[in-house]
């Protein structure tokens, strides 16, 4: 496949994110930990104030 300069800019942007992603995937994985919490506590709320309005 010839380099064209389109192919070559998506070819860097790729590595870029794949560098930065390596990196800041731990700090993903945090705050991703904290919403699910976050939505886990309120799904629970939300489902006894539903079982409690019945």
């Amino acid at each position: 496949m010839p380099h064209t300069p389109c192919s070559l800019l998506l070819e860097s942007t790729v590595r870029l994110f794949v560098f930065f992603g390596l990196r800041l995937l731990p700090i993903f994985f945090q705050i991703a930990n904290i919403f699910e919490n976050k939505i886990a506590s309120t799904a629970k709320l939300f489902i006894y104030l539903l079982l409690d309005l019945h």
